[in-house]
């Protein structure tokens, strides 16, 4: 708008907000209309005698008076008082004149509440001291007039009573001039009130203002001025709006990048659209917007990083752009309405966790993605199929980890891992890398000598497993959480991962098999409400603790071989103290058994 806008601008603010002066007219008219007319003053006849003066001066006339001292007038106030606040409170919540131009930040009441009785005190103060001079002026009249009927002689009484009569009627004229001219400072203040009010905010918004080292602001969006000579924008000061566009350029400078939690927690954005040009879009940019639904983005984002959308639960519309490269982890975790998503063939790596928890129910894995972090499509309770189009891409037993209606997984005929009865194995078929069925038992099949970490980790359903003589290894969580209710570990088995039946409660009776050589303790569930024991074998040359239930181990009875390492190491636990010389652990129950020995046949 340049010099001519700040030329312009009063101009339509005078002339735009002329509706205050209606409201104040009517205001301040207000008894005159709504109230009954008998509280109004009537014109006074001229009194002829002596008598008809006494009459009029007994009269309560100061009650009827503008209704100044009775319930009409008490009402009248109120409501004028009412009415003005209610527009300034509008006002504020409307065109958020207020809000941006001090820089007050969201729903701040206080600060709203406040000016708008500051503007409501203004037309009050000046109603109220026209109140006093009016009751003032009518009052000394009478105190003195009175005092002359009292005191003079009947003669002059009729021309006091006359001369007040002349009081009474000339001041009902007088009193509308008064309210005439009182309208006009009132909405004249309000008017220039407001002309400085938009200036202000019209300046604040178009000049280029330096917070710092690189940091500016324009038009209410803080940005910093990278190395590059682009421009990422930082955060937005004042009440960011429901539908936000963000602009594609500030003060002439291009923005590039979206920066670190430039607008995380904003309750009130429902669609935000990112213009091109923008290709990083920062950490935790539109975290836990809660009402977010629809996210528009450009063509030229190539980055969105960690929890850039996550805990959006309403997002339900995300269209990826085709130049996109990199997905970051938990980038659209917990966004639980999310049910359809279309991962574009520029795509490289998708992260952790990355769409976790989301509402998808298909999703393809183009060939171009060579990095599948960790439960990247993890707890997706709808998710039934999964296609993949790169056959060397690494799976582990979190990439699908508690989607409980996953039924199919395609993958190519070249690929490293095999689908086979709602697990997924390597293409030797030696390691069981994942499981998603719902059967209350499984086999796993002979050959397998690995379960992966967290391989059935959370299959509830899951009662009862068998294992191939030929397992060596049972992985890091490989049953967490699970429903195993008893176990029968193969005597080939040589390492036993931490927490890897954590969480199944009902365990209660375990055997280790002879052969192992190291084991932590925390592999096993927490016996909070039951019993349970643990036999040890000799063969154990190494026992750890890794969990932190310490006062639980009283509830496990250890049954070891007396003087072999795990027997040594449960005593130290005991007798453990911490930096204030308290035992760490309750007494340990120790059961000592003697192993069988294998006769060998007579020769």
């Amino acid at each position: 708008m340049g010099i001519a806008g700040l030329i312009v601008l009063p101009i339509l603010m005078l002339l735009g907000k002329s509706i205050i002066a209606k409201i104040y007219a009517f205001s301040f008219w207000f008894q005159r209309i709504i109230l009954p007319e008998r509280d109004a003053p009537q014109p006074i006849d001229t009194p002829q005698t002596a008598q008809d003066v006494e009459k009029l001066l007994d009269t309560p006339w100061w009650d009827a008076f503008w209704a100044y001292q009775n319930r009409s007038f008490r009402l009248a106030f109120i409501i004028e008082a009412a009415v003005a606040f209610l527009f300034f409170f509008l006002l504020n919540l409307s065109i958020g004149s207020m809000e941006d131009t001090f820089k007050y930040e969201g729903y701040h009441w206080k600060s709203v509440f406040g000016y708008s009785f500051m503007l409501t005190a203004i037309p009050a103060l000046c109603f109220f001291m026209q109140y006093r001079s009016e009751r003032k002026t009518v009052q000394d009249w009478k105190n003195n007039y009175k005092f002359k009927l009292i005191s003079e002689k009947d003669e002059a009484i009729v021309f006091v009573g006359q001369e007040y009569a002349k009081f009474v009627n000339h001041d009902r004229s007088q009193n509308k001039r008064v309210r005439r001219k009182m309208l006009r400072i009132v909405a004249g203040a309000v008017a220039v009130l407001l002309c400085l009010v938009g200036v202000t905010q019209y300046i604040s918004r178009n000049v280029d203002k330096k917070l710092g080292d690189n940091a500016y602001e324009f038009r209410g969006f803080e940005y910093t001025l990278q190395e590059d000579g682009t421009a990422r924008i930082d955060r937005y000061v004042g009440r960011v709006p429901a539908e936000l566009v963000l602009p594609a350029e500030l003060h002439g400078v291009p923005v590039t990048s979206i920066g670190k939690k430039a607008f995380a927690e904003q309750p009130r954005i429902v669609q935000v659209t990112v213009p091109e040009g923008v290709t990083t879009i920062g950490e935790k940019a539109f975290y836990f917007c809660e009402k977010l639904e629809r996210v528009i983005l450009p063509q030229s984002l190539e980055t969105i990083e960690p929890r850039a959308f996550s805990d959006c639960w309403k997002a339900t519309q995300i269209d990826l752009p085709a130049g996109l490269k990199h997905i970051g982890k938990h980038a659209f975790s917990s966004c639980y309405m999310l049910s359809a998503v279309s991962i574009p063939e520029s795509v490289e790596t998708i992260g952790e966790w990355a769409f976790s928890g989301t509402n998808i129910k298909e999703i393809t894995i183009p060939a171009s993605v060579d990095s599948l972090g960790t439960g990247a499509f993890s707890n997706c309770l709808e998710l039934t199929r999964v296609t993949i189009l790169n056959g060397s891409l690494e799976l582990d037993g979190r990439s699908f980890r508690g989607c409980t209606s996953l039924v199919e997984v395609d993958l190519p005929v070249d690929a490293a891992v095999i689908p086979r009865d709602m697990a997924l194995f390597s293409a030797d078929g030696k390691r069981l890398i994942t499981y998603w069925g719902k059967a209350t038992a499984y086999a796993v099949p002979d050959g397998v000598e690995e379960i992966c970490d967290y391989a059935f980790s959370s299959c509830k359903t899951l009662k009862s497993v068998s294992f191939p003589k030929g397992l060596r290894r049972i992985g890091k969580s490989a049953f967490e959480g699970c429903g195993l209710e008893q176990i029968d570990l193969p005597g080939g088995l040589r390492e036993l991962g931490v927490d890897a039946f954590s969480g199944c409660s009902s365990l209660t009776d375990i055997v280790l098999p002879d052969g192992l050589i190291k084991v932590d303790i925390s592999s096993f569930p927490v016996p909070y409400n039951t019993n349970m024991t643990i036999t040890i074998p000799p063969s154990v040359r190494k026992l750890d603790w890794s969990g932190a239930w310490y006062r639980e181990i009283d509830r496990i009875t250890f049954r070891v071989v007396r003087g072999s390492a795990a027997d040594a190491y449960l005593k130290e636990l005991e007798n453990k103290t911490s930096w204030n010389g308290e035992k760490v652990f309750n007494p340990v129950q120790i059961q000592y058994y003697v192993p069988q020995v294998e006769k060998k046949a007579a020769p």
